[in-house]
C-alpha cells in the first residue's frame, strides 16, 4: 500500500500527551502485495473425452487434473446449459443442444485458484427406436387420428386402411 498524503498533529497539555490525530488523505494500491507474488499458479487440464457422437438418454463421466495444491478439481454444469445435468462426475444428457462443463480448483496456501476450463459438447436429439415409433403409431389410431402414407417420389397421400 502506498499513501498519497499523510498529515497529523499532537496535543500536549501541560507537559502531557493529550491527544494524536493523524489523517491519510488517499490511499493507492502499488501492485500485488509480496505475499500475492509467491503464489504458485495452477492449471486444469480434462483427461477426459467426450462421446462422439452424445444424444438425449446417453452420459459421460467427466475427468481433469488439476494444480499441485491437492485441491479437487470440480465439475459444473453452466446454468445456460439445459442439455444436460451433473451428478458428480457423470454428466447426463437430457435435451438436445449444447452441454457447456465447467472445471474449478480453488486456492490453497501457496497456490492461486486455477482459472476455469471449459467443454462443449453437442448433444443430439436421440433416435426414436422402432418399438416408440409403433407405440406412437397405436396411440395415434386410438385417438382416432386418420394416417397418410406419403409416397416419396409421386407426392401422393393415401389413407392407410386398417
Amino acid at each position: 500500500m502506498r499513501f498519497g498524503s499523510l498529515s497529523g498533529w499532537v496535543a500536549v497539555l501541560g507537559g502531557s500527551l493529550a491527544a494524536v490525530g493523524l489523517t491519510v488523505a488517499s490511499a493507492m494500491a502499488a501492485g500485488p502485495a509480496v505475499a500475492d507474488a509467491a503464489l504458485t499458479p495452477q492449471a486444469i487440464s480434462f483427461t477426459s473425452t467426450p462421446p462422439a457422437s452424445p444424444g438425449v438418454g446417453g452420459s459421460y463421466t467427466v475427468t481433469a487434473t488439476g494444480g499441485g495444491s491437492g485441491n479437487p478439481v470440480t465439475f459444473s454444469v453452466d446454468p445456460g446449459s439445459r442439455a444436460c445435468t451433473i451428478s458428480g462426475a457423470t454428466i447426463s444428457f437430457t435435451a438436445a443442444g449444447t452441454c457447456v462443463v465447467t472445471a474449478n480448483q480453488a486456492a490453497a496456501p501457496g497456490y492461486s485458484a486455477a482459472p476455469r476450463v471449459r467443454q462443449k459438447i453437442k448433444v443430439a436429439p436421440g433416435a426414436v427406436t422402432p418399438m416408440g415409433a409403433v407405440g406412437l403409431l397405436g396411440l395415434a389410431l386410438a385417438a382416432g387420428v386418420s394416417l397418410y402414407l406419403v409416397q416419396r417420389r409421386r407426392f401422393r397421400a393415401a389413407p392407410i386402411g386398417l
